[in-house]
């Protein structure tokens, strides 16, 4: 089982530079590994020596330097390594560095377990057996290897979690192995010793786990030999912002979120176009300023924009065919569309503090040299600008009819709601202060009752006060009161 096994995944090491990076930017792996000779499947880069191994590069640089550049990349904070995945080719290198690994470590493990043309059993259904497990154990291996690839370079995740995550995987691979051999081994012919063959294949399962282990190992967690031999290379201050890659991205999908704002203090681009203004400082500050250095190191800060922009330029030119060919959901490129549109104007903006003649420190003959720069630098983000329009135009014009209106649909019910929603509450404030005038007339109809009640209580009190006044005023009823009350009519 070991040797199938190993058969099997140097055949995928063996298959896997030439497979497509992005096929509509017609790349392969193998195209960032340059080794002479150059890789085919018949010799593929796990068979060659350390004499053809000694010049290898891996993205133009040696595998020792793009070592320290991924190091360096997941030493950074969370939204500073999302924003070299969005503009830089980081994770196409990581894939690359770590297929290298890969190769290493097999090639160790080969010589550990070489290639023995043998034969476990000897019936064609104990063939069987062998072949159905060695493709399940293959399949664990494989999502185990896959899942790793993530985390390639990053050396504390490794640390943390290799160990109880090579551990899960092997008793999990363990159980399904048993699982399988119990089956099928009840599907042997009776002629067929079942003691015989589980005894072999668990020897040989025993064999092939500390294969995998080794190969693991290896790939993941190098010697401390290998470790010593590749000696950290100290990040440039002056480094120019290159990409040297497309972004890949999944079919059918836009994955770009967002959430990091390129204009903010601790952007990248701030801190390069800083680290640009400060080198052009010390210049200015030396006896003899060199103006021709200056110049050049403007140049090469604008070509290093152009690099940066030109392939996403390219991959929105793509996700514009894509969109065409129905490839990509167009309503969702519109969107992706319109927030680069507003990230790369930000973008920009800081970008043009390192060519603006104002930004001279009052040198004249620099703010001359600027000004001519920064006229290219004006044309190349006006051309990169309207190239996004044009492209939005394009997105917005394979958005089918229906949709639109559907989407004019939906903003006319919500202005609709939004209106009836104001008019609502316009009705509400009304009927609230309605409320609060009839409440107040209340009260004041309850106090003009109490005013009546207490009028009505006076006057009934007059006029008992003025009929005991006439009484007394009438002689006629002091003398014959009797009389007064039967002759005389009150007047």
């Amino acid at each position: 089982m070991s040797t199938m096994l190993l058969q099997t995944i140097g055949q995928r090491l063996s298959h896997k530079p030439f497979e497509w990076m992005s096929w509509w930017w017609g790349l392969r792996w193998g195209a960032f590994i340059s080794i002479h000779p150059q890789l085919t499947e018949e010799t593929p880069l796990w068979s060659r020596d350390d004499s053809s191994l000694k010049d290898v590069q891996l993205f133009k640089l040696p595998p020792n330097e793009l070592q320290a550049e991924i190091n360096r990349y997941w030493e950074k904070p969370f939204w500073r390594r999302w924003l070299s995945r969005l503009f830089t080719s980081i994770e196409s290198k990581i894939v690359v560095w770590s297929y290298y690994q890969q190769c290493l470590s097999f090639r160790d493990v080969r010589k550990r377990y070489p290639v023995i043309e043998q034969q476990l059993m000897i019936y064609e259904p104990e063939q069987k057996l062998v072949s159905v497990l060695v493709a399940a154990l293959n399949r664990e291996n494989l999502a185990l290897e896959q899942h790793l690839e993530k985390y390639s370079g990053n050396q504390k995740w490794i640390q943390k979690n290799f160990s109880s995550l090579l551990m899960q995987h092997e008793n999990k691979r363990q159980h399904s192995f048993l699982k399988l051999m119990k089956k099928h081994l009840r599907e042997l012919p009776p002629e067929c010793d079942q003691d015989l063959v589980r005894r072999k294949l668990e020897k040989e399962y025993q064999e092939l786990e500390k294969m995998l282990r080794a190969y693991l190992k290896g790939w993941c967690q190098p010697t401390v030999s290998q470790q010593e031999s590749k000696q950290p290379i100290e990040e440039n201050p002056n480094r120019d912002l290159v990409y040297v890659g497309p972004a890949l991205m999944a079919e059918g999908t836009i994955n770009p979120s967002f959430e990091s704002d390129l204009s903010c203090s601790r952007s990248p681009i701030n801190e390069w176009v800083s680290l640009k203004r400060q080198t052009i400082v010390k210049m200015l500050q030396e006896e003899s300023p060199d103006y021709e250095a200056m110049q050049l190191l403007l140049e090469q800060s604008l070509q290093s924009l152009r690099l940066l922009i030109e392939p996403q330029l390219q991959s929105y030119q793509t996700l514009v065919n894509d969109v065409r060919w129905k490839r990509v959901n167009s309503k969702e490129a519109v969107q992706w569309s319109e927030v680069l549109h507003t990230r790369l104007i930000g973008f920009f903006r800081q970008s043009a503090l390192l060519f603006h003649p104002d930004q001279s420190f009052g040198d004249e003959h620099l703010k001359l040299i600027k000004t001519e720069l920064f006229k290219k630098f004006q044309l190349f983000v006006d051309n990169t600008l309207e190239n996004l329009s044009q492209g939005l135009q394009r997105l917005k014009r394979c958005i089918p009819k229906w949709e639109l209106d559907l989407d004019r649909i939906r903003e006319e019910a919500e202005c609709e709601r939004k209106e009836f929603r104001a008019w609502l509450e316009q009705f509400e404030q009304k009927h609230t202060k309605i409320k609060v005038e009839q409440a107040e007339i209340k009260v004041e109809q309850a106090e003009i009752k109490a005013k009546q009640a207490n009028m009505q209580e006076k006057l009934t009190w007059i006029e008992k006060k003025l009929e005991q006044l006439d009484n007394q005023l009438d002689p006629n009823a002091q003398e014959n009161p009797e009389a007064s009350a039967s002759f005389l009519p009150r007047p």
